[in-house]
């Protein structure tokens, strides 16, 4: 869909879809994270056993903390939708774009932000902890 003017109605549409494509997603890494199990590496054994062991157990950390750091994303992203903050930059609160809200369902900076954030002009963790902030407010 482009991103001319959208009706409230075709607006909605969009981000039911897109609450649909986030809830499928955080149900696909819940299975993932609960298939390997990180065991300690034996301390026995041949040495290539061993070592290929300790490689196989930091693959399977870097993908869990990979899949959790999703799933906070993820989780921010539906709490931003059930508080009709979904499409509003979390740094200047201009408008997301539809294309770039489909293209990274969990963004929350528009184009220009994001890329000043990427030139590390803006802090991202600010801006991330300030919405927060302002989402436990709304909750309460």
């Amino acid at each position: 869909m482009s991103d001319k003017k959208l009706t409230a109605k075709q607006l909605v549409t969009q981000l039911n879809k897109i609450r649909k494509s986030l809830l499928e997603r955080l149900a696909t890494i819940s299975e993932r994270i609960d298939i390997p199990e990180l065991n300690e590496p034996s301390r026995g054994g041949d040495p290539c056993d061993v070592a290929f062991t300790v490689v196989e157990s930091e693959l399977a950390s870097r993908i869990a903390a990979h899949s959790i750091d999703e799933v906070t994303q993820i989780q921010h992203a539906l709490n931003r939708l059930d508080n009709d903050r979904y499409y509003i930059c979390e740094h200047c609160e201009n408008a997301i774009t539809i294309s770039r809200m489909n293209t990274l369902p969990y963004c929350t900076l528009c184009v220009q932000c994001q890329q000043l954030a990427e030139d590390d002009k803006i802090d991202y963790d600010d801006i991330h902890q300030k919405w927060q902030k302002r989402d436990k407010k709304i909750i309460a």
